[in-house]
């Protein structure tokens, strides 16, 4: 009877002093370092009779370390990359550092920790996002004004994936998709959109994780029409230049004129002895005129326009 008083105290005891540390996540970025830790109700003491044991929750049960009287142990699969740190003991946090994670560290993970007559269970979750890296994009003509957008991406995880035009209209339900996985289990989207162009129009393809965070890329298609008349004001524009620098000319050397018709002409000694008379403006006129370019035609310039884009 007293043997069974007893186990029931100490049955008792240990339930009053067993805790569940409430759910943590944690965020990492692919390669990176990262440190998964567990509030305990009790200060671990390693001399006093500590158990530590550390396992990932996946269909069955993966361990990664354990610290008990024979010493502390890493799992081979986890040798190199994990390492437990004793120094957090005091503050009542049992702490696993873990290098250079994976997309498969992904999950959810246990610590159990007992000394004589506690008990302390807990478990957080581990997720690892690789950012979706910039969208490639091209774009095929396949004859009479339709096109085939194409853009890929990779990352993880994906929340979404979607097509929209420059109105914000959704598209995605017309384009296709094919997914593959990376070896580094990314997932790896090729998506492709067939379009008509006839005016000016805008799509973007975009690619968004499951928090919203998002990549984007659009293809810009301008109004040719529009674009055609645009290069008529080049030739215009340098024939108006050219006619400006005429008339300033001119209007310059009119001016020296009536000074000269003013006032006497000064001769001014050249070299060898020769004289020069100042004022003589047609010869200075001509050479100025020879060096402005003509203006270019226009007809050229609209020969040269590309519908590429």
């Amino acid at each position: 009877m007293q043997t069974l008083i007893v186990l029931c105290l100490i049955q008792a005891s240990l339930q009053c002093m067993f805790s569940s540390d409430a759910n943590n996540t944690f965020d990492a970025a692919l390669h990176d370092n990262v440190i998964l830790f567990w509030n305990i109700s009790f200060k671990l003491d390693p001399k006093s009779d500590l158990v530590v044991h550390i396992q990932k929750s996946e269909d069955s049960s993966v361990d990664i370390v354990r610290l008990d009287q024979k010493g502390l142990k890493i799992f081979p699969t986890f040798v190199g990359r994990v390492q437990l740190l004793q120094n957090s003991f005091p503050n009542k946090v049992v702490a696993l550092k873990m290098d250079n994670v994976s997309i498969q560290d992904t999950g959810e993970y246990k610590c159990y920790a007992s000394m004589p007559l506690y008990i302390n269970q807990g478990q957080c979750h581990l997720k690892v996002r690789a950012p979706w890296n910039p969208v490639q994009k091209s774009n095929v003509s396949m004859g009479s004004g339709v096109y085939t957008l194409r853009c890929e991406a990779k990352g993880y995880p994906l929340g979404t994936h979607t097509w929209t035009d420059g109105h914000g209209k959704k598209l995605t339900d017309q384009a296709k998709f094919t997914t593959s996985i990376t070896s580094e289990q990314l997932i790896h989207i090729y998506s492709q959109l067939n379009v008509t162009i006839s005016t000016r129009s805008n799509y973007t393809c975009t690619f968004s994780d499951d928090r919203g965070v998002s990549q984007s890329a659009t293809f810009v298609f301008p109004d040719k029409d529009k674009s055609r008349h645009h290069y008529w004001l080049i030739p215009a524009i340098g024939g108006l230049v050219v006619v400006l620098v005429v008339l300033n000319l001119k209007h310059q050397c009119l001016h020296t004129s009536s000074l000269q018709q003013q006032e006497p002409r000064k001769p001014s000694r050249g070299g060898h002895g020769g004289v020069k008379w100042v004022g003589e403006c047609s010869e200075s006129v001509n050479n100025k005129l020879d060096s402005v370019p003509p203006p270019r035609s226009p007809y050229k310039l609209i020969t040269e326009w590309s519908t590429d884009f």
